[in-house]
């Protein structure tokens, strides 16, 4: 879950959005490393890197990963949470015998948003969030 508070009154501090990702079992290195978290508030700008899990497909009680890549949200104290984009660097479902791609920061230079992980780094623009390029990162590194 992730929530907006209105601090105005310190004493009293209102929830003003809320936006719950996932069921248990979704995960984010943002829960253990606050670098992770890519937040520009002038740009009402928020990313963050995440593994989704859901109930759905789920075997032996165990959650079924569902997406894991970053979620690009704008965000402000009128609309809240509003996501513009999943952005991932697989290009089918998720091999754990293939180089590491699970997206783990997020970055921008200029009107340039970067996402990188162990096996890419991959370039979107900011304003459509279309792919600019990619960068294969050799396993071997």
């Amino acid at each position: 879950k992730m929530a907006l508070f209105d601090v105005t009154d310190v004493e009293n501090p209102k929830e003003v959005a809320k936006e719950i990702i996932g069921e248990a079992g979704t995960d984010s290195p943002l829960l253990s490393n606050h670098r992770a978290l890519l937040l520009d508030r002038e740009r009402e700008l928020l990313v963050l890197p995440i593994t989704v899990n859901t109930n759905a497909g789920a075997s032996q009680g165990m959650p079924a990963p569902e997406f894991q890549g970053a979620y690009v949200y704008k965000i402000n104290p009128e609309i809240g949470f509003q996501l513009q984009a999943r952005l991932t660097h697989y290009s089918g479902n998720r091999d754990s015998s293939a180089v590491n791609k699970d997206i783990q920061r997020a970055l921008y230079i200029n009107e340039t948003l970067y996402t990188v992980s162990q096996g890419m780094v991959m370039a979107n623009e900011l304003g459509s969030l279309d792919v600019e390029g990619t960068v294969e990162i050799p396993s071997d590194m």
